[in-house]
């Protein structure tokens, strides 16, 4: 099967290859194409498929910019979590533009049990805006009621 996996091309759609390819190798090659160099695949779960797609579902989520959930970048972001899903435990985001709504994004992935997230962006220099700092207090609410009264718990 090793061999099998190691001739396909590692960009693969996504939804197809998280499916069917189970090979290690086949997504440490994809984390080395993807992702920085600093690995540490011990923070999730000690498989590089885990970390592919838990860092993929980082970056997207940290691209998304202040486009809410509802619109169509939270659209193709809701797809990459409904497919990444069972393979997605941990959500770390180092920069949050905006207020996207997290409810949503929570629903899509039921294996999530870590989710950290920081409001706000690196690196802003002279553009500087104060709404891209901090959760709005309903949201907050929302959110921590989700957390409480999940469904399934």
């Amino acid at each position: 099967m090793r061999e099998i996996t190691s001739r396909l091309v590692r960009d693969l759609d996504l939804k197809i290859a998280s499916e069917f390819i189970f090979d290690e190798s086949y997504w440490k090659q994809r984390c080395y194409q993807l992702l920085p160099k600093n690995y540490q695949i011990n923070e999730h779960g000690l498989t590089w498929k885990q970390l592919f797609f838990e860092t993929h579902l980082q970056q997207c989520l940290e691209e998304l910019g202040s486009h809410e959930l509802e619109g169509r970048h939270g659209l193709d972001l809701l797809s990459v979590a409904s497919y990444s899903q069972n393979y997605t435990f941990t959500l770390k985001t180092q920069q949050l533009l905006g207020h996207p709504n997290i409810d949503l994004l929570c629903q899509a992935l039921p294996n999530l049990t870590k989710i950290e997230m920081k409001y706000g962006a690196k690196k802003l220099g002279m553009k500087y805006d104060r709404m891209l700092f901090g959760m709005k207090v309903a949201r907050q609410l929302r959110t921590c009621c989700y957390d409480i009264f999940k469904p399934g718990i």
